[in-house]
């Protein structure tokens, strides 16, 4: 993927120092002050967060919801003073230098990385730079200039993708449209997903040192992504890092920078994503980013519930379809409307942070996958071996028992393909051990020639039901091939 980084630092007299590196290539130009974007940043703020209601942030205060057209012409004002301080003299060099790293990369998925400690700096919405309108494969993600450089640990492997839902405080909202859709993903991924915490345990985990303990053990479990969903806590003025839980209607409060040591050990284990479908989550993305270079996904200001809802769905349909992490986002983020609201999901990634893609999970699957589909082809064809021995002994033509492994086998391997979660019931294994065993009994009895053809259409039908599973879930992959090689053929 290629990167630009534009580096802000804010100097003595409120001018921000702007260093833009593409490549080996570094551009050190100088930006005013940004005072007039703080005005309009908090009147579009104030609008946008009175707009979001009923909204995922902590109990509210009822208002009176402001004319869309006047949240409009608040986002509009504050998108023609951020490209009005862009288009300063300063900076015409790196915009420029800007200009050429967006159309040599159009065609392949870009970042622009927002480098910087300034916390304004980074909750500005860099997305409404009118440099970007017309660059589809670029999207802008934030980093902290003082972020934490941690190893490139290889976690263990994994025939699995684990996933862990944190379900915070819930009050006045349901989070069951946002389980509901990471099940959508299970059944398409076949993932694994726990949930803390867990309703059978709630009455245990009343004390907030219990509860914190708890919380830090199964972290420690060797998950890929944290999801959390719940309300945000703070202000606008002041956001915090706190995640909130509600245990039999007791709040309990944790910030992520107590976490430290456990969510280390959790990225040695694998972590690479962490998402946090919740309101006012810029500190906790800053703090994740600066304490741990953690990928993680936030909400700049309040959002409302159907909004963040409707984010996530879109989301999980961009990155399962194979879109990298920070295309997947740009593309949810635009189907909210464009009033502001477009602007609310942030990604906090690492420079040196590769392209997260979906398939860097799914694909070690396809290795269980396919033996899961091999295994339940082969039970079916013991089956189809059983029915074949009782119908040599009422001697009908064989052709009969052929077709009927035949089916037996396409149907297993389409069986598995969509309900992937089979596997991790033991019916296949029991199935396969009772008609083994009765085939046998059959087969000394009958003879062995039984045998011979029954397997050998059997390993077909797990080969080619195989072959067909790998196609499907490779198939963007192959798609994205078959462009490029039709691309270069035209040339």
């Amino acid at each position: 993927m290629n990167i630009a980084i534009l580096t802000l630092d804010i100097d003595y007299n409120h001018n921000v120092k702007v260093d833009l590196k593409i490549g080996t290539e570094v551009i050190r130009q100088v930006l005013p002050s940004f005072s007039r974007i703080k005005l309009s940043y908090e009147q579009w703020q104030k609008a946008i967060n009175q707009s979001n209601k009923p909204s995922r942030l902590e109990a509210e205060e009822p208002s009176n919801s402001l004319p869309i057209d006047y949240i409009q012409k608040c986002a509009e004002d504050l998108e023609t003073e951020i490209n009005h301080w862009l288009d300063h003299d300063g900076f015409k060099k790196g915009k420029e230098s800007l200009l050429r790293f967006l159309e040599s990369s159009k065609k392949s998925p870009s970042r622009i990385i927002i480098k910087t400690d300034d916390l304004f700096l980074q909750r500005v919405p860099w997305y409404c730079w009118n440099i970007l309108s017309e660059y589809s494969n670029t999207e802008i993600t934030l980093s902290s200039y003082s972020c934490t450089t941690q190893k490139n640990y290889l976690p263990p492997y994994k025939t699995q993708l684990k996933l862990l839902i944190l379900l915070g405080d819930r009050t006045n909202f349901s989070p069951k449209r946002d389980q509901d859709i990471i099940e959508n993903l299970k059944r398409k991924t076949h993932i694994k997903i726990d949930v803390f915490p867990a309703t059978n345990r709630k009455n245990e985990l009343c004390n907030i040192d219990k509860f914190k303990k708890s919380l830090e053990n199964i972290l420690s479990n060797g998950y890929d992504i944290i999801f959390f969903v719940g309300h945000g806590v703070g202000e606008s003025a002041k956001p915090t890092d706190i995640i909130r839980f509600n245990i039999n209607n007791t709040h309990l409060d944790i910030k992520i920078s107590e976490l430290k040591k456990p969510l280390n050990m959790a990225i040695k284990k694998g972590l690479r994503l962490a998402i946090f479908n919740s309101c006012l989550g810029m500190e906790i993305g800053h703090t994740l980013d600066q304490n741990h270079a953690l990928t993680t996904i936030v909400m700049r200001e309040k959002i409302r519930d159907d909004f963040a809802i409707e984010f996530l769905d879109n989301f999980l349909k961009y990155f399962y379809s194979g879109q990298p992490l920070c295309l997947a986002v740009k593309e949810a983020r635009e189907k909210l409307p464009i009033n502001g609201h477009n602007w609310l999901p942030v990604i906090f990634q690492k420079e040196s942070e590769e392209s997260i893609y979906l398939k860097d999970w799914i694909l070690p699957n396809i290795l269980e996958l396919l033996f899961n589909v091999g295994l339940t082809g082969f039970n079916f064809g013991l089956v189809a071996i059983f029915i074949s021995s009782w119908v040599s002994t009422i001697m009908i033509s064989h052709s009969y028992w052929l077709a009927v492994l035949i089916i037996c086998g396409i149907i297993s391997g389409v069986i598995f393909a969509f309900f992937p979660y089979l596997s991790k019931h033991k019916y296949l294994l029991i199935l396969g051990i009772v008609t083994l065993g009765t085939s046998i009994v059959f087969g000394l009895i009958y003879g062995a020639w039984a045998y011979v053809y029954s397997f050998l259409i059997a390993l077909f039908s797990v080969f080619a039901i195989s072959v067909f599973c790998l196609i499907y879930y490779l198939r963007h992959t192959l798609f994205t091939i078959i462009d490029s090689y039709l691309k270069l053929s035209q040339k």
